[in-house]
């Protein structure tokens, strides 16, 4: 298993598909685009967004994780430096490490980059497991989000 920054042009087909798999595991996934032209512009913006970086696990030749985040100062702390996670998915069939693999990797990368702080998220339909796995690594609840489609 080896981890790596994503290359936005020969990774896309495979983040698009490991995306897609991931999003059909939510109960929310009619919010969430399932378009490739979509997700490609969606993955084009990231790679300009200011503080963004992305890795994936490559196994075998294949991506089977992907984890994205951005460093910038905290919305209502500004003196605060955090790491918020913009992106975190890993194949069904990826091996048992994988996620912890991505957290470990995003964590040294924000302890480098200077950060007080890192915010996860934890999706519906995978939320209560992940949310677990984070606490046992000293993260806390701060917020729910609910959504309601109009």
């Amino acid at each position: 298993m080896k981890i790596r920054r994503i290359d936005i042009m020969s990774d896309l087909p495979e983040l698009i598909s490991g995306t897609n798999q991931f999003v059909e595991r939510f109960l929310a996934k009619q919010l969430v685009t399932s378009s490739e032209n979509r997700l490609q512009e969606i993955g084009e913006f990231l790679s300009v967004l200011e503080g963004f970086e992305a890795f994936v696990v490559v196994l075998d030749d294949r991506i089977v994780g992907a984890v994205g985040f951005v460093v910038t100062p905290y919305l209502w702390n500004p003196e605060l430096i955090i790491c918020e996670e913009m992106l975190f998915w890993c194949l069904d069939d990826a091996p048992p490490m994988t996620s912890l693999a991505l957290i470990r990797h995003l964590e040294r990368c924000a302890e480098e980059r200077g950060a007080d702080a890192i915010i996860m998220h934890a999706i519906d339909g995978v939320e209560r497991r992940f949310s677990n796995f984070l606490t046992r690594r000293n993260y806390q609840p701060i917020q729910t989000t609910l959504v309601r489609k109009i």
